[in-house]
């Protein structure tokens, strides 16, 4: 018997490609490489999560940003993410 195949059809997100650092981002491993690829493949692409300190920093305490920081621009990303994919695949 083959293996069931997955519900979801995945859209693409890209992170980990700007760090925020002063208020300024920067682009340290390039850019719109997992566009580019969501283009090719005809999937929906997500958009982009950028590094920021506090993600780390509140991950290590055990509190998600979303929870402790819910006004943060990188807070408002991951929200914004949840209910993306609640419309395409819920």
């Amino acid at each position: 018997m083959p293996a069931p195949q997955p519900r979801w059809n995945w859209a693409r997100l890209e992170k980990i490609t700007k760090i925020i650092l002063g208020g300024l981002k920067y682009a340290i491993f390039g850019e719109g490489g997992v566009k580019k690829t969501a283009q090719e493949f005809k999937k929906e692409f997500l958009g982009e999560i950028p590094i920021d300190p506090q993600v780390g920093k509140l991950g290590d305490e055990g509190t998600p940003i979303v929870e402790k920081l819910s006004d943060h621009q990188i807070s408002k990303i991951y929200i914004e993410f949840a209910k993306k994919i609640k419309s395409l695949y819920f």
